[in-house]
């Protein structure tokens, strides 16, 4: 644990959706935070009035429960606090260390270069040297830093002035962020000692790419997590493929959430930036799903369709062996839960196109009609006894039934299918079957 208690925070501004790149920061703040004991506080950077929108901060904060990242203090809105930015202002204009041009209030960066050379944080050649946690010891010249505006003609403070005032009032630590908030460290230190306020440890994340490796965008396919929610992904699934872009240990995949607590270092964070790979969210969230209690299961397939699964639990334990998305499961589903499923062109061309198949169904038909007990062993007996019978392959009449019975070519074992489906739906299914046969025969 470090000498001093962590603080981090995450301010989002409240303009869109919660891209899933700023959920990962999220999730690193929070680790870092619930690693060493501390605190992870949420603010709401809403100063820019014509952009802020109240749905999108409710939102957030519901994509962060959904996440599970609890903030430890109620949320700061930045809107709420323009008195304490102008008193702050104020300490400024008695310093002389702003300026007054073209109805905006400038700072002037020389006197804060000053402020910085006594807090030790320029060296030798007066550039200023931010010791990242990422990227180590990074220098800005001094000659790239024009002053710049803190207060708009509107009398609204801009960003870099409200975030250096509430990182430093609501004693925040560590601030972790994207790598593109890296160029704003000068600017932000400038103002952290100008105003006697303590200047907080960086750690500056890699961006995230798309597959193309150009920053990941819409283009690229879903980066909201109201999408990946629609989607199925699991919350559990998300937090773990996140916790994994960018950071490691060693060459463990999956890891539960206390794992990842008792794990994670933002030093160990990769310099480079990460590739998001859909494959691999899915392949991580299949395994979140084998992993679920089918009543768990049916009842967040209930949030996603509305529909009540609670009666289908063995259909559900069946079918999470072959899904690996929670829509399949739901499109699998329909087969379990009715008739009026879709059948797959391709399988039907292939499986049920020979005439003998309606034959050999019939006789099948008639010979499950006798059994009392739709057991594994039965079915497989009855089956398997038939093809040999009929001189067949068994595949020749497994393939067509479960055509008939699922609409697909793909489906859990054709036995444990029957035994779930039970005696009077596969009887029904297959004498509809036939009669669609008669009739355009």
């Amino acid at each position: 644990m470090l000498s001093t208690p962590v603080i981090t925070r995450f301010a989002p501004s409240p303009t869109g959706q919660l891209h899933v790149g700023s959920a990962r920061t999220a999730l690193f703040s929070w680790l870092y935070a619930r690693h060493h004991g501390g605190q992870f506080l949420l603010r709401i950077e809403d100063t820019d009035e014509q952009r802020s929108e109240t749905q999108f901060s409710e939102s957030i904060f519901k994509d962060l429960d959904w996440l599970g990242l609890n903030a430890d203090q109620a949320p700061v809105y930045q809107s709420q606090r323009q008195d304490i930015y102008q008193q702050h202002f104020g300490k400024l204009k008695k310093k002389a260390a702003t300026y007054h041009k073209d109805g905006a209030w400038y700072v002037n960066v020389a006197k804060g270069l000053n402020a910085l050379k006594q807090l030790k944080v320029l060296d030798a050649q007066g550039y200023v040297v931010v010791n990242d946690l990422i990227h180590g010891a990074v220098k800005f010249p001094p000659d790239e830093l024009e002053d710049f505006v803190i207060i708009r003609a509107d009398g609204t403070p801009v960003h870099h002035l409200a975030l250096v005032i509430d990182d430093a009032e609501t004693g925040v630590t560590h601030v972790i962020r994207g790598d593109d908030h890296l160029s704003n460290v000068p600017r932000q230190n400038i103002l952290h000692a100008l105003l006697g306020l303590p200047i907080p440890q960086y750690a500056h994340l890699p961006l995230i790419l798309g597959p193309d490796r150009t920053r990941l965008s819409k283009r690229h396919g879903a980066t909201g997590l109201d999408e990946f929610r629609a989607q199925g992904i699991l919350p559990e699934a998300l937090i773990n493929y996140l916790a994994r872009l960018g950071w490691g240990f060693g060459d463990q995949e999956i890891f539960s959430l206390t794992e990842l607590i008792e794990k994670f270092s933002i030093e160990k964070v990769n310099k480079t930036a990460a590739v998001f790979d859909y494959k691999k969210l899915q392949w991580i969230n299949k395994q979140y799903m084998k992993r679920m209690e089918t009543m768990s299961m049916a009842q967040h397939l209930q949030k996603l369709s509305g529909e009540d699964f609670s009666t289908h639990q063995t259909a559900i334990e069946l079918l999470m062996a072959k899904c690996s998305q929670p829509e399949d499961l739901l499109s699998a589903l329909k087969y379990f839960t009715s008739d009026a499923y879709p059948t797959e062109t391709e399988a039907r061309d292939q499986y049920l196109s020979d005439p003998e198949v309606a034959h050999h169904i019939e006789t099948l038909k008639e010979m499950l009609q006798k059994i009392d007990a739709f057991t594994l062993e039965n079915l497989e007996g009855t089956v398997r006894g038939l093809a040999r019978e009929m001189d067949l392959k068994a595949a020749d009449l497994i393939h067509p039934l479960r055509v008939i019975l699922t609409g697909r070519a793909v489906s859990p074992g054709i036995f444990e299918l029957m035994h779930v489906l039970g005696k009077e739906t596969v009887l029904r299914r297959l004498e509809r079957w036939l009669t669609q046969v008669q009739t355009l025969g």
